[in-house]
């Protein structure tokens, strides 16, 4: 059975949607997000517009990359 399951650009695409309007109700014009050192991850964040800032390590060791965009 095919599901017709959008894309991660899409729904990429959806959350910033909601990102705007929340935040042009609550003020702000930068986004962050965080993400698993994964290199697919990390490449398809990039082509969508966010730039590294910063590595966080959690208690379970693991680095969680800290990206950002200007909207």
């Amino acid at each position: 059975m095919h599901w017709n399951l959008p894309k991660g650009d899409e729904l990429l695409q959806i959350a910033m949607e909601t990102v705007l309007d929340i935040q042009y109700m609550a003020g702000g014009i930068i986004t962050f997000l965080e993400c698993e050192n994964r290199q697919k991850l990390l490449d398809f964040y990039h082509t969508n517009g966010f730039k590294e800032i910063s590595v966080r390590n959690t208690k379970e060791d693991k680095n969680l990359i800290q990206l950002y965009k200007m909207i």
